[in-house]
């Protein structure tokens, strides 16, 4: 009874190394994806600003003008999430004409809701 209780044991042992050595090399792939990731991040930082110091300079463009438009994009999708997502098309309110989030069912700035199958809302796209 013993050889065999110790064979299940050893058996589990095993699986568990295994299970161990799935996991950790799950674990190091994704740590080399957040390293390439934030790789990107700082090269895409360093272009940002390096077209933003060139603007700034040879244009009468403000920090203010900056922020504004990275307002007006990041409200394309309806949020104000600080997210880039163009998959995600809001839709335009036929009654105030603000910007929707198509996850919404109603308005968030006049309240115009889709009653009986109506759809309020035209589902074009925000210059």
């Amino acid at each position: 009874m013993s050889f065999l209780w110790h064979l299940n044991n050893n058996l589990k042992i095993a699986d568990t190394k295994l299970d161990v050595a799935e996991v950790r090399s799950k674990a190091d792939k994704a740590g080399r994806r957040a390293a390439a990731s934030m790789e990107s991040v700082e090269r895409l930082t360093l272009v940002l600003r390096a077209m933003w110091e060139l603007l700034s300079e040879n244009t009468t463009l403000t920090e203010a003008d900056l922020e504004a438009r990275v307002k007006s994009i990041d409200l394309r999708d309806g949020r104000l999430d600080a997210k880039y997502r163009p998959e995600m098309k809001p839709f335009v309110c036929r009654s105030c004409g603000n910007m929707v989030h198509p996850s919404r069912t109603h308005c968030q700035f006049c309240g115009a809701e889709i009653v009986d199958g109506a759809d309020p809302f035209n589902k074009v796209q925000a210059p």
